[in-house]
């Protein structure tokens, strides 16, 4: 396909880890060719299982990115977190990082809080990767503390897991199944205190998805990622981190938090979503990132 198309710019985004291997071989015999690499996810680091991955097929299946990074012209990653990973394979001028990025819904924030009671979301699939044990630590701790709702929007293999351990940590469980009606979701987040950014230790990831639907809707975050969403999380006050202060602090400062100061944290939340993550951000973003291969006045 790429033969017949002969493309000034040659724009491709993997996982798969094959397509590098072969933009990679396209290009040496292409020289003229923009190549620009666009890494979405990174695997086999992502596989939530412990221990080294330095031997087969993981090694096998890592070098098929990282042995072909360096013929690119232009590096881009989803968050700063796989340019720290894959750094050894990176020229740092020609990396850049570019967010994912959604359309603003425009639909207005509730300032209406029940502060008698927490109320969690969880959005997203319900898989082997999210942290089951700690949304459960949270909710069994919270709970003796104020009534504890979890709202639910989503499904993968282990939802009934999610539910019963949610149910017998004690919290009150709505479940949803699957939205993707934005004024529906709205509808439920705008119920909520705060929305679950939690997955397993082991998983290398520095941004998720449902964090930005989150942040579009105002709604602060309890999450345990490290790298960007960390820092985004301290730096812009949009929730707070399991990781930094412990379970049990977190525990206390949500319990603790009276209207005015959820209020606040809504509002840097949809004001940090405005900044980085809508499409007006992604898309002034890239433009900047294309003057590095473009001609002058293009």
């Amino acid at each position: 396909m790429v033969e017949r198309l002969n493309p000034d710019i040659l724009y491709i985004v993997f996982p798969p880890n094959s397509l590098p291997y072969f933009a990679a071989k396209y290009k040496k015999e292409h020289i003229d060719v923009k190549l620009i690499f666009d890494i979405i996810d990174l695997w086999p680091e992502s596989i939530p299982i412990l221990g080294n991955k330095n031997f087969f097929p993981f090694n096998f299946w890592r070098k098929f990115r990282d042995n072909n990074l360096s013929f690119a012209d232009i590096v881009i990653t989803e968050c700063g977190l796989y340019q720290e990973v894959l750094e050894k394979f990176l020229n740092k001028q020609k990396s850049h990082i570019l967010y994912l990025a959604r359309e603003d819904s425009k639909i207005e924030i509730s300032n209406d809080f029940d502060c008698k009671k927490l109320s969690f979301c969880y959005l997203g699939s319900i898989n082997n990767i999210i942290g089951i044990k700690v949304i459960a630590d949270l909710i069994k701790k919270t709970s003796a503390l104020k009534p504890v709702d979890i709202h639910i929007i989503g499904d993968g293999e282990n939802r009934d897991l999610l539910i019963h351990e949610a149910k017998n940590s004690g919290a009150s469980v709505f479940y949803y199944g699957k939205i993707f009606d934005d004024a529906r979701k709205h509808d439920i987040f705008n119920k909520c205190t705060f929305g679950l950014n939690i997955m397993k230790e082991n998983v290398r990831i520095g941004l998720t998805t449902k964090s930005i639907d989150y942040f579009e809707a105002g709604l602060p975050i309890i999450n345990n990622i490290k790298g960007d969403t960390e820092k985004l999380v301290d730096e812009y006050a949009v929730g707070l981190n399991l990781t930094e202060i412990g379970l049990d602090n977190v525990v206390k400062e949500i319990v603790s938090m009276d209207e005015k100061e959820l209020l606040l944290m809504r509002r840097n939340t949809k004001n940090m979503f405005c900044t980085l993550f809508s499409v007006e951000a992604f898309n002034r973003n890239l433009d900047g990132i294309f003057k590095y291969i473009l001609p002058a006045g293009l």
